[in-house]
């Protein structure tokens, strides 16, 4: 055979530039490292790692004891993460929160650099298998010990693969690592493997030396535990995979296989990272087969043994990463030429690294939809949990000594550990300390209707449970624990956000409970009242826009109303009180975080609960401003939480429901194709999927058909923007209507024009497009050009017809401001409206009545003419009078309405006032309302809003 020629060397300019290329490459390697742990921390068990590091650094910690759990007394527990539960408090406590998100990022970063180290052949091969291995870690850099494991194995199978003097740090390696994680075990596991490679691999190999394996065996007993730190984690323990937890859906994250396709495509978008487990397992596979003499090496068994482990459970797929990158690259790099595909790897591994880097600072590699992953340095608390632990800790002064509480899940456990130091928790995530309680607390659990089979609070007395904390993060057991709780069986004490504080009804006193009605028309009540209202509104979202999401912030008083909402439900009567603290806890959530879809969606529901399902419509049902302010309320609210959550099919579900009542058949049918949409996506029951799908279909026939008859009754109105908007609202079109007045000059259609379009932006539930139409220099300066906004009154059957002629400005700012949440806007605007009718009364009545009491005059003079003529000449002049007076009397009954219109708003307000949370602002609105109503009372058409102002304030009276 020929002799192999010898390639060129390249000259030195361009092996500098190829040095610089690489260069850059490992960097791009190691920021998207940085960009892909470089998230917010929101694993509840980080706050279980601080409260242990805190009694490690206060000297209060006995290693061995549990001092977290109710039910471990009797348990040892080794905690291998005590060194790293140290570094992070001191952390956290010295230099604050973002300094152990970025201290995380950059082990993350250091790992990949140790992989990159590891590797072997060609730069841009190695930053490639690299580059993959790191984004199918991805779904598991958390805030947790783990995230020390990844560094650690990295840095072992550096001086393992190495050999020579790299191997003495192996054992110091692993005495650190039985410090700071279960995980340690790995590290044994790994020379044991290494072992057997060395002895498949028929080349000669330079010997360890003897101590080597005796010292890294040994190394794992160098902890405060000795030889009891020798357990198993709980993915591997066989106890835990008996105990029962894998069957519940609780912790089915613990347990999950890969092999779960759903994360591929679900509700998050497609999941890259978990893509890449597969390519990853796929590139390993093609390497070994391409380089079939690895597999006698280390790099086969390895590889081997820990993809058999990331079959099995998705959270070891990071370990295999971390050993799969690298000998890929180890693999692929003995069969490729050093120069061979040089140009084009490079470039695809730059132009793959950027696009990475880019994904990973907007948060997009687990799920192009997931809002929780854009780069963002900082601890998130979340409020519920925090609230629940801080009301745990106050109720436990209250209770009796022995009595315990029930935690129906792992997280609340977590934060009382660190929120509320000293009490106990039944369960947290530390699973194999619970392996004997794993029956009591599913049968507990079952019990509070979180799982299927419960029979009631009596298993709770017989093991001493004074009181149970219910939450649980997925909404449909949630909904089935609040329908138990809300049962005979059960006293609610406290609504702590999403979860609820609650006692059997046998068991001892421990002061008050939770009273809807109380805290709706009380003066004391836990939610703090709405203020200024949120500082800004969503607008729309440019389809092109790609904003960089670190997920909802919250509030428990938003996560609270999603309680009082679903209270409701069960509850035997229609009072509004639950739908109105619904409404105040969603507009104080707002308040606090605008960016909050929860909260808008709370209040965009409980307006949508109030005005249809309870005592407050049929009391109030001829109120119309009242109904048009709740409309407005209701869509300005859900649209809110559909553009800050464009993913949310609740909420497109709510804005097509909305719509459809209003016959706004063009938003009808795009909500509804978007509902139908997300519930497909999210591989929800069939029901729920149909029913969206026959919404669309019936608002697309209604749309499609409006349209048609819009093309024919505009045909000859081309230059009148006006004219074509007016038509596309009267045939349910009004988003076309809209965009028609948006596309014209204002000048072509006038104050007429404004006016509708400030009542459709409203209509439709666009107030932040609301507010800027009625912000302008020119309608501000000049209010009047909108003219006057007439709302029909409703008339019992038969009745007179009559109607509300409002301040058309003035009314749009009231409408705008009670969409935003901005309390104290609408009540200014409300005032503005009430004095401009009380100067109408003024000016109108007093001549109206004069001139009535004149055609009565002229009218009995008319009378006596004609008895002594013989009643013939003058009956045209009756009959003049008559149609005069006729028109007179309707007009002083119109005047005379100002002051029931007058009180219709204060009752308006007062609504409004407790809405916002202030019952003793709403009961003085109410008063002065209905000491309006008595003078006009037999004298105006209706009363529309006495009797709601009536009912509203004997609620408050009783409670006062």
């Amino acid at each position: 055979m020929p002799e192999s020629v010898p390639l060129p060397h390249p000259p030195p300019a361009a092996a500098r530039r190829g040095a610089l290329v690489d260069a850059v490459l490992v960097g791009l390697v190691l920021l998207f490292a940085l960009a892909a742990g470089s998230f917010a921390a929101r694993n509840s068990d980080l706050w279980l790692h601080l409260a242990a590091g805190r009694l490690v650094a206060s000297g209060d910690y006995r290693f061995g004891t549990d001092p977290f759990a109710s039910t471990t007394a009797d348990r040892y527990w080794a905690n291998h993460a005590w060194l790293f539960d140290l570094g992070l408090y001191l952390t956290f406590h010295n230099f604050g929160a973002a300094a152990v998100v970025a201290l995380k990022a950059v082990a993350v970063a250091a790992t990949a650099g140790v992989m990159l180290r590891t590797a072997r052949g060609p730069a841009w091969l190695a930053a490639g298998c690299v580059l993959l291995a790191v984004l199918a870690m991805a779904p598991r850099l958390l805030l947790q010990p783990a995230c020390a494991s990844y560094l650690l194995l990295a840095a072992c199978v550096y001086c393992l693969q190495a050999g020579g003097k790299a191997l003495r740090a192996v054992p110091a390696l692993v005495v650190l690592w039985v410090n700071v994680d279960g995980w340690f075990l790995l590290g044994p596991l790994l020379v044991g493997l290494f072992a057997l490679g060395r002895r498949l691999d028929p080349a000669k190999l330079t010997a360890w030396p003897r101590w080597f394996v005796p010292a890294t065996l040994a190394a794992c007993l160098l902890s405060p535990h000795h030889v009891r730190a020798l357990t198993l984690p709980p993915e591997l323990s066989p106890a835990v995979w008996a105990s029962g937890f894998p069957s519940d859906p609780r912790l089915a994250g613990y347990f999950a296989s890969p092999w779960q396709l759903a994360p591929l495509g679900a509700a998050g978008g497609y999941n890259l990272a978990a893509g890449a487990f597969f390519a990853l397992l796929g590139l390993g596979v093609l390497s070994f087969a391409r380089n079939r003499r690895a597999l006698r090496t280390w790099r086969g068994p390895v590889w081997l043994t820990f993809a058999l482990l990331a079959a099995w459970q998705v959270r070891l797929v990071p370990f295999f990463a971390v050993v799969a990158g690298p000998i890929a690259a180890f693999n692929l790099g003995e069969v490729i030429p050093a120069a061979g595909f040089a140009r084009p790897g490079r470039v695809l591994a730059f132009l793959a690294g950027g696009v990475l880097v880019g994904l990973g600072w907007y948060g997009k590699l687990t799920g192009f939809h997931n809002p929780d992953r854009g780069a963002a340095w900082g601890v998130h608390t979340d409020p519920t949990l925090e609230r629940t632990a801080a009301v745990v800790a106050e109720w436990q002064h209250s209770r009796p000594a022995d009595a315990r509480v029930f935690t129906a899940h792992p997280d609340v456990g977590h934060y009382l550990a660190w929120y509320a130091p000293g009490e106990r928790s039944f369960i947290d995530a530390r699973l194999n300390l619970f392996t004997e309680v794993a029956g009591d607390y599913r049968e507990l659990s079952a019990a509070l209707g979180l799982l299927p089979g419960g029979d009631g609070a009596e298993p709770f007395a017989a093991r001493g449970i004074g009181a149970v904390v219910v939450y649980d993060p997925d909404p449909r057991r949630m909904t089935g624990a609040l329908h138990e709780l809300n049962s005979a069986r059960w006293d609610i004490v406290r609504v702590t956000g999403g979860a609820v504080l609650a006692v059997p009804k046998a068991g001892p006193s421990v002061g008050s409970r939770f009273d809807p009605e109380r805290g709706a028309f009380g003066p004391a009540s836990d939610l703090t009242p709405a203020d200024a209202g949120p500082a800004t509104l969503a607008g729309p979202v440019p389809l092109w826009e790609v904003r960089r999401s670190t997920a909802r912030r919250g509030s428990w008083e938003a996560d609270a109303g999603t309680v009082y909402l679903r209270l409701f439900e069960d509850a035997a009567d229609r009072s509004p009180a639950l739908p109105l603290l619904a409404l105040r806890a969603g507009r104080r959530g707002a308040e606090l975080d605008p960016a909050d879809a929860t909260a808008w969606l709370v209040a965009g529901r409980a307006a949508l609960v109030l005005d249809s399902r309870t005592w407050e419509r049929d009391v109030g049902d001829t109120l119309s401003p009242l109904a048009f302010v709740r409309h407005v309320a209701a869509a300005g609210a859900l649209v809110q939480a559909a553009r800050l959550a464009p993913d949310s099919a609740a909420a497109h579900e709510a804005l097509a429901g909305v719509y459809a009542r209003r016959g706004f058949f063009d938003l009808t049918h795009r909500h509804a194709a978007a509902a139908h949409r997300l519930v497909t996506r999210a591989g929800d029951a069939g029901e729920r999927v149909d029913r969206a799908a026959e919404q669309m279909e019936a608002a697309e026939r209604l749309m499609q058909d409006a349209e048609n008859r819009f093309l024919v009754r505009t045909a000859g109105q081309a230059g009148d923007p006006f004219a074509r908007a007016r038509t596309a609202a009267e045939l349910g079109l009004p988003h076309k209507a809209i965009e028609v007045l948006l596309a014209s000059h204002p000048d072509l259609y006038g104050g007429a024009g404004l006016g509708l379009l400030a009542d459709l932006l409203l209509q439709v539930g666009y107030a932040p497009e609301a507010r800027t139409l009625l912000d302008r220099e020119e309608l501000r300066l000049n209010p009047a050009a909108f003219g006057l906004f007439t709302l029909p009154g409703r008339s019992a059957p038969g009745g007179p017809a009559w109607a509300y002629r409002l301040p058309a400005y003035d009314w749009y700012d009231l409408c705008q401001c009670v969409a935003a949440g901005r309390y104290p806007g609408a009540t200014v605007a409300i005032d503005r409206i009430r004095d401009h009718l009380a100067a109408e009364e003024r000016q109108f009545g007093p001549p109206a009545t004069a001139a009535l009491a004149a055609l009565v005059g002229r009218a009995a003079g008319y009378g006596g003419g004609l008895a002594g003529r013989g009643g013939v000449g003058g009956v045209p002049a009756v009959v003049h009078s008559v149609r005069e007076g006729q028109r007179v009397s309707a007009f002083l009954a119109q005047t005379r309405f100002l002051s029931v219109a007058r009180a219709d708003l204060g009752v308006l307000a007062g609504v409004l006032e407790l809405e916002r949370g202030n019952p003793a602002g709403a009961a003085l609105r109410f008063t002065d309302a209905l000491a309006l109503y008595t003078p006009a009372r037999g004298a105006a058409p209706n009363l529309p809003g006495e009797a709601l102002a009536k009912r509203y304030l004997e609620q408050i009276a009783r409670h006062r």
